[in-house]
């Protein structure tokens, strides 16, 4: 019996139904294997540090424990009636790192004797990362650029107007780097939704990405020449926390006065 990815720290649950295939009234029993086999662990290494990982629900060992279980008020035992079925468990996955478990149930009938059962389920955790030309990034930077050689011998009249329109950006793609499909449910720069202080984004709605699938994003800016140097923060908002990436944008000093 398959479990779903389960998040690190969360849990679920899953019924087991069996059936009575004879014309006689059947007894069953469920009894759950103690021993787990522990395995195909993920661990974080290096290349996670530019990686936003959800933090695992609060943890409470005395209510239940991790790997499989059964609660106090689960169905262990059933009279079946013939050719009909019936549910027993539900039995409970609840992971405690990102490996795959597997187990055994054994399914115990006065009809068709012992049935084993095997379970196998994986612990997972909800993960983002940023990549700039297949590089992940923890920050994102646009610097204005001046080919002024002499600054003190121009005057503003000779500033030409492509230097001070210069419009910069870069593209970005934010993957799913986790074993979870992941929400974002907003994209917003400092609080504000799109754009604020030269800084906007292409599309600051809501996405959805499965686990390795990524969305490309188009995030600019443009100077109102107010100061050299600009700082904000792109924000990507899910129901796991927000995903905080900063931004800086440096502009030439000598460009304050003659473009502004």
């Amino acid at each position: 019996m398959l479990f779903p990815i389960v998040q690190v720290g969360s849990q679920f649950s899953k019924w087991i139904t069996v059936h009575n295939p004879s014309l006689e009234h059947a007894s069953m029993q469920l009894v759950l294997n103690s021993e787990e086999i522990i395995g195909q662990c993920k661990t974080i290494n290096d290349a996670c540090e530019h990686t936003f990982s959800s933090r695992s629900p609060e943890v409470d060992s005395t209510e239940t424990r991790f790997g499989f279980s059964l609660s106090d008020a689960a169905i262990t035992e059933a009279s079946v009636g013939p050719l009909e079925s019936a549910l027993l468990g539900p039995i409970i996955f609840r992971p405690s790192n990102q490996c795959m478990w597997s187990s055994m149930v054994l399914i115990r009938s006065n009809i068709s004797g012992m049935e084993w059962l095997p379970l196998q389920a994986h612990g997972g955790r909800q993960s983002i990362v940023l990549l700039e030309e297949s590089e992940p990034v923890w920050k994102l930077e646009f610097n204005l650029i001046s080919d002024i050689q002499n600054k003190s011998a121009l005057s503003k009249s000779e500033f030409t107007s492509p230097l001070c329109g210069q419009h910069l950006s870069k593209e970005i793609h934010v993957k799913n780097s986790g074993d979870l499909p992941l929400q974002v449910t907003k994209v917003k720069i400092s609080g504000a939704d799109c754009a604020v202080d030269g800084f906007s984004v292409d599309n600051c709605k809501g996405f959805s990405l499965a686990p390795s699938e990524s969305i490309r994003m188009l995030v600019s800016f443009k100077a109102d020449f107010s100061s050299a140097m600009v700082q904000r923060d792109l924000e990507l908002a899910m129901t796991t926390g927000i995903f905080i990436i900063p931004m800086t944008a440096n502009i030439p000093v000598c460009m304050l006065d003659q473009c502004r």
